[in-house]
């Protein structure tokens, strides 16, 4: 049996325990004034166990992004200008693109994580130059909401290139999903979404003006009722108490959805405009399981004329919405009114599947030449799929670290008779089955409680199923599903 034998040899075994996240904390404390409100995104992950928010997006190359003019023709993007004059998109001073390697070997883990992106400058600079757009927009009657589409198959990382693009801007930022399961209730994205607006309210120095500018927009009690009613969570930030209004309680018909989509654009208008230099970015993911009333309330938004220092981003697999789809429809009557613009995203390149394998062993590109050409044929270049298939090996050892050498080993003949899904479903299952039975149980009544949960949730859920001297307690169980899904 062959083994190959590969890696660089490094100052230090020290460096090599280096806890990163505590360096780029520190980094972020120093840069505090600086960055003054600007938000940081590093925190919003594709796989979130506490929030129970999931996506199968994690790295990604795209193709060459697109930007539709009102026409609807698609305009190539190698100069990145719009399609309108004087709208050409650079990316902001001071950045590189989007590509961000570790200085630090580790041997107990891959340098793998969901903020770390290779091979999309040209994408990056669309969404910034979008957000830039925003930032600046002028406060007049024809000002539409800047809409970002990115879409792409399973596993591209739509959501990924969105967090990282705008990772450390100041802004309201605002994010849901739509989730296969619950086609059948209205608005759930939005109901998530909005749902971070205290957080985002209280984060902010001048958080204050964004909650006054929402209650002098939503006046009276029966707009906050239509409101309430669609989004709960909106009651923590209205003046508005329920069961003094129970007259404005009441439920409605169409006249209420039209009253709801007019109040909404109310609302967002509201927090867009409310803080100087702040706008707000609506962040919509996974529209192919959008429902229809969800789908109405966003087209009333974002073709929405007065919606300055505002910015839309919806994100869809492209193999899920064909021409028949809602979501079609909807963009081409947009696209009637304003531009869009569309980003599209695709496997990893050669080279950028080198310098994901470069970054997860903190190795120089050449030097891992043969083992990338190896995933790469393995995974056609799927970044999700490169990503767990890194996991794989490693967690099977198959790639190893010699401590000895300092230098990681790899088995050429065991990577090559491994087999590789083209299915996300059938990979994951492969994961959850190596991670311990208590885990799986922990895992599989999470499941069942839909796409998001609190810790309370499963821990009642797990007490009533299994006694607590059949498994752990709660702060271990929660231990045990971060640790395996590390």
């Amino acid at each position: 049996m062959t083994r190959r034998i590969s890696g660089a040899s490094t100052a230090s075994p020290a460096l090599s325990t280096l806890d990163t996240d505590q360096a780029a904390r520190s980094t972020r404390s120093a840069e505090s004034d600086r960055l003054d409100d600007s938000l940081d995104l590093s925190s919003f992950r594709p796989y979130d166990v506490r929030s129970g928010s999931g996506t199968d997006d994690s790295f990604g190359q795209s193709s060459v992004p697109r930007r539709l003019g009102r026409s609807g023709q698609t305009e190539s993007s190698g100069s990145l200008t719009a399609s309108k004059a004087g709208s050409s998109i650079r990316p902001p001073t001071g950045r590189s693109g989007s590509t961000r390697m570790p200085t630090t070997l580790t041997t107990d883990r891959l340098n793998l994580s969901e903020d770390t992106i290779v091979g999309r400058e040209e994408e990056t600079a669309l969404l910034q130059g979008a957000f830039r757009k925003a930032v600046g927009a002028p406060k007049r009657k024809d000002a539409f909401p800047e809409l970002v589409m990115v879409h792409g198959m399973s596993g591209v990382g739509k959501t990924s290139l969105v967090a990282a693009a705008l990772n450390k801007s100041n802004m309201i930022f605002l994010g849901g999903k739509f989730d296969l399961q619950s086609r059948s209730t209205p608005y759930a994205a939005f109901v998530s979404a909005f749902s971070g607006l205290i957080a985002q309210i209280q984060a902010k120095k001048n958080g204050d003006a964004v909650r006054e500018a929402i209650n002098m927009t939503v006046g009276n009690a029966r707009d906050a009722a239509v409101l309430v009613r669609a989004i709960p969570s909106l009651i923590d930030v209205l003046d508005y108490d329920p069961t003094e209004d129970a007259e404005a309680n009441v439920e409605g018909g169409i006249g209420d959805v039209n009253r709801l989509h007019f109040v909404f654009r109310n609302l967002v208008r509201a927090i867009g405009g409310s803080i100087p230099g702040c706008p707000l970015v609506l962040f919509v993911d996974d529209l192919q399981w959008i429902d229809n009333a969800s789908l109405k309330l966003l087209e009333s938004v974002a073709s929405c004329r007065d919606m300055p220092f505002t910015m839309i981003i919806g994100t869809y697999r492209d193999n899920e919405v064909d021409k028949d789809h809602g979501l079609t429809k909807m963009l081409l009557n947009i696209n009637a009114k304003k531009e869009i613009v569309d980003i599209s995203l695709s496997n990893l390149s050669s080279s950028d599947v080198s310098s994901l394998v470069a970054t997860a062993l903190g190795m120089d590109a050449e030097e891992v030449k043969q083992l990338s050409t190896m995933v790469e044929t393995k995974t056609l270049g799927n970044p999700f799929f490169a990503v767990e298939f890194l996991r794989t090996i490693f967690d099977e050892d198959i790639l190893t670290f010699n401590i000895g050498s300092f230098k990681w080993m790899w088995d050429e003949e065991q990577i090559e008779s491994q087999f590789v899904t083209d299915n996300v479903a059938d990979l994951l299952k492969r994961r959850l089955l190596t991670m311990p039975k208590q885990v799986q149980d922990i895992l599989l009544v999470a499941s069942a409680l839909g796409n998001e949960f609190e810790d309370r949730v499963l821990e009642m859920s797990m007490s009533a199923i299994a006694p607590e001297s059949e498994g752990a307690h709660h702060g271990e169980r929660t231990d045990l599903i971060a640790a395996s899904l590390q």
